[in-house]
């Protein structure tokens, strides 16, 4: 993905105190629960249609077109983990796990839910349910993480356009992201630190010291999910050996 093009990920317009989002669009940060919202005001679509009107990714879509229904918006998402297993209840996707929408996960581990937890009922034990609940954290806690990463305007930073332009011209690091969507690698190994390392020297070199609070951040996003991680591996590893 060319560097330049990175910013038109997120689109949406906010106006008038509230999130206005199209689907590609991440709705706010930092918030609590979650509101739906039909809107008629004027301003809000004027604001709308001037926004999607003027991305590339967009300004196709919109052209000539008039908007079909109510301007929706969402506020104070909320994202989770829930218990996945109980008597009498079992929860798969989005009603277990609700990650942030921006990078489009949730059909995928719905879908390795749903495969997970029928095993699961065929096996007929409690403790395999307990298994799958296990098991479907430790799958999912570097995605959760990474989702709300990518939903966050400030995932847009100058660190992230240095990967990203290097990515373009390095079949390597283009591998590490395809094997990363496929979910054969996480999402925060993608990026090794020898070469995370040499970008950022190469970068401050040329005077281009806006990457360093952005590195610093992500190291530290990093340590966050590094413990969860573990954490979740050890309710999982304390259950013993999956039966055969």
């Amino acid at each position: 993905m060319p560097a330049d093009a990175f910013d038109t990920i997120v689109v949406g317009a906010r106006c008038a105190g509230a999130s206005l989002a199209v689907p590609l669009a991440r709705a706010g940060q930092k918030v609590r629960r979650r509101t739906a919202f039909a809107s008629t005001s004027p301003v809000r679509s004027s604001a709308f249609g001037s926004r999607t009107g003027g991305l590339p990714l967009t300004a196709a879509l919109v052209e000539g077109n008039a908007r079909d229904g109510d301007l929706l918006g969402v506020l104070k998402l909320r994202y989770g983990f829930r218990e996945a297993a109980g008597p009498g209840f079992a929860l798969v996707g989005d009603s277990g796990l609700h990650k942030d929408p921006t990078p489009g996960y949730g059909i995928t581990d719905a879908l390795r839910d749903a495969r997970n937890l029928a095993k699961a009922i065929l096996s007929g034990t409690d403790d395999a349910l307990l298994r799958y609940w296990r098991q479907r954290d430790v799958d999912s806690i570097d995605l959760f993480h990474f989702a709300r990463d990518m939903g966050d305007p400030s995932y847009v930073n100058p660190l992230n356009r240095l990967v990203y332009e290097h990515a373009a011209r390095s079949p390597d690091l283009m591998a590490r992201l395809q094997a990363q969507a496929n979910r054969e690698i996480s999402p925060y190994e993608v990026v090794q630190l020898g070469t995370l390392l040499k970008l950022m020297g190469g970068a401050l070199l040329r005077g281009n010291f806006s990457v360093l609070p952005a590195f610093f951040a992500a190291g530290k996003r990093g340590a966050t999910v590094e413990k969860e991680r573990k954490e979740r591996v050890g309710l999982l590893g304390a259950m013993g050996p999956a039966p055969a």
